[in-house]
């Protein structure tokens, strides 16, 4: 028997409350693209639908919230929750909501991140609010683009000139803004942030050097740890949302315990993935520690 025939017993639901969702979820589709189709519908109203049927009546409504897995492969329960130093916001396309191999929920959920939905009215709106109470802690992680940065963006600077430049904002605490989307749809979200924002990055080779503190032994040129279930279409040196978070926390001093807590928590959504592909797992990773 397939998993769609059997998807309501692992959501606790009956036959028929499985088909109201799916009803209600049907009506959420069928009113956004009837609003993308129209010419008279805002730009923006449009992004707005688009973002909420994502969310609302996308992929993920069946799936757990806050790993984005099916409920029998749940994996979030696991995690180890941990508190950083520096706050994390994460700024995800709306395209990456639902997604089993996105990493930005794992922050969301066990780091207490702060996550806005592109597009989205009340996240857009929360998220510039905090631009403006508080736009000197904010950094951008993102790096030179290899296309040419906007004339009217801040230029990205390493993180280390970060530091020595402003260790005030470092001591007070960083609000770091993580991208969560592909190459092509971050440049799109990067423009739509404030230009007076700071940018900064990590240079060529900092992400595995930096990893590589926290899980000694561990090979500088390594892949992402999401790459058995992600392709990177040869782009060796590419990581993830996560791995991208926990190098620069750990370069402006976070603890090595808590960078590795949220390494582990995107190893065990790993195999929980790949066993929801029936796939056997690659970390066997496990944890007995509920906070870091």
């Amino acid at each position: 028997m397939g998993p769609s025939r059997t998807l309501h017993k692992d959501l606790h639901l009956t036959p028929a409350e499985h088909a109201v969702i799916k009803e209600q979820a049907k009506v959420i589709r069928d009113k956004t693209r009837a609003a993308v189709l129209d010419p008279n519908v805002p730009p923006e109203e449009k992004h707005h639908l688009q973002a909420v049927m994502r969310m609302e009546a996308g992929r993920g409504i069946m799936l757990c919230p806050s790993c984005f897995l099916l409920p029998g492969n749940c994996c979030c329960a696991k995690w180890t929750n941990v508190t950083p130093k520096h706050n994390v916001c994460i700024y995800m396309h709306h395209s990456e909501w639902g997604k089993g191999i996105n990493s930005g929920i794992v922050l969301k959920t066990s780091a207490g991140a702060r996550l806005w939905v592109s597009g989205h009215r009340d996240h857009e709106a929360e998220m510039r609010e905090m631009f403006e109470t508080e736009h000197d802690q904010v950094v951008v992680l993102w790096p030179p683009d290899p296309m040419g940065d906007p004339a009217d963006l801040e230029t990205p600077i390493p993180v280390e000139q970060l530091m020595r430049e402003y260790p005030e904002i470092v001591e007070n605490g960083l609000q770091i803004l993580a991208i969560d989307a592909t190459w092509s749809n971050a440049r799109r979200l990067v423009k739509r942030l404030p230009s007076t924002l700071r940018r900064c990055y990590l240079p060529a080779g900092a992400f595995a050097e930096s990893l590589g503190e926290v899980q000694p032994g561990g090979n500088p040129s390594a892949s992402s740890i999401l790459r058995p279930v992600r392709k990177y279409k040869g782009h060796d040196e590419r990581v993830c949302t996560l791995e991208a978070v926990v190098a620069i926390l750990r370069t402006v001093g976070e603890s090595p315990d808590v960078c590795n807590a949220l390494l582990n928590n995107l190893k065990m959504k790993v195999d929980a993935t790949l066993a929801q592909k029936a796939r056997p797992p690659i970390y066997n990773v496990e944890t007995s520690e509920k906070t870091a």
